[in-house]
């Protein structure tokens, strides 16, 4: 009697376990809860990002300026996962870069003369790498030699973007004013350049001066928003509600702050988890809507109104300099 009852629990248990299997097999499967996980997995799980804060840790204050136009620092979890994300994520991956990060800490340490002096020749350093890679990028297309291999365009302009970033928190107004004229004046020249040309694709051209010749307008609203808080408390107000920018929180975090295992870039898609020590906040323009996606001409006209904000709150008079000069020293 045993037995029979041993040998038919054996049976429905191993009925039972095929209708799991199946009912697994049938369901639909849920995504998985990947934030939780991320927040959840044991310290030894955190390796790659704790030797990627060691490499920065480990680098001298120079090394870490040269290793900005490295492509290992770029954006992953701050807005899309791609190695060639859209110009409209320059400014995010500036808040994701811990190189930049570990730098405005340095400069922080110095007597603003000297914070200012560094930044200047910061800009003026990675200004001449982004000119130099484009110009010779173009000039092999004009030679009929177009380029067999990648080139660091994407990593030049976070580069420079960093740099306009730093200046604006360390520099006079004027200066960080003087930077993206300069930079605008060399992406309308590089524009020029690129229609002439006639062996270049359209589809280059329009990603070039789209993605590498000019400052985005995200990224230039962002950096006056960014002035105006800091120079003047003045926070930026939504205009969500008819279709125009919309904002978030944001903040530049520690340079070795704690994000989730999947950040080699110091943000994650919301809030970062490690927020102790923040190095600022501030409100940041994360759109310009369905306004800006419909009419370009909106962007530009945020950009001019902020700047112009900028300017009247701090009484700033400001000239545009001549157009061989990028930078004061």
């Amino acid at each position: 009697m045993t037995s029979q009852r041993s040998r038919r629990l054996i049976v429905l248990a191993v009925a039972l376990l095929a209708s799991c299997n199946l009912l697994i097999l049938i369901l639909p499967r849920s995504p998985p809860d990947v934030r939780s996980s991320l927040v959840a997995a044991p310290p030894a799980e955190r390796s790659p990002l704790e030797d990627y804060v060691a490499q920065i840790a480990s680098e001298s204050i120079d090394e870490c300026l040269a290793n900005l136009n490295k492509h290992e620092d770029l954006l992953v979890a701050a807005g899309v996962w791609s190695n060639e994300p859209a110009p409209e994520v320059q400014f995010a991956a500036c808040l994701a870069n811990r190189r930049l990060a570990r730098l405005f800490e340095h400069l922080q340490q110095m007597p603003p003369a000297e914070s200012d002096r560094r930044c200047r020749a910061i800009f003026r350093d990675k200004f001449a790498i982004h000119k130099h890679e484009l110009d010779v990028v173009m000039t092999m297309w004009e030679e009929g030699t177009p380029p067999q291999k990648p080139r660091p365009l994407f990593e030049n302009t976070s580069a420079l973007c960093a740099a306009v970033f730093l200046s604006a928190y360390f520099c006079p107004i004027e200066e960080t004013l003087r930077q993206l004229d300069a930079w605008h004046r060399f992406g309308r020249s590089f524009e020029q350049r690129a229609a002439a040309n006639p062996e270049l694709p359209s589809v280059a051209k329009s990603s070039w001066c789209r993605r590498y010749a000019s400052p985005e307008s995200l990224f230039e609203a962002n950096i006056y928003g960014m002035m105006l808080q800091d120079r003047c408390g003045v926070i930026l107000t939504s205009e969500r509600a008819r279709g125009g920018f919309d904002l978030e929180g944001r903040a530049l975090c520690r340079w070795d702050a704690y994000t989730n295992l999947r950040d080699a870039t110091h943000q994650s898609g919301d809030a970062p988890v490690d927020t102790a020590g923040d190095l600022f906040e501030f409100q940041s323009i994360r759109s310009f809507g369905s306004i800006g996606l419909l009419h370009p001409k909106y962007r530009t006209d945020v950009v001019a109104k902020l700047r112009k904000q900028l300017l009247a709150c701090t009484g700033t008079e400001y000239q545009p300099p001549p157009a061989d000069e990028d930078s004061t020293p």
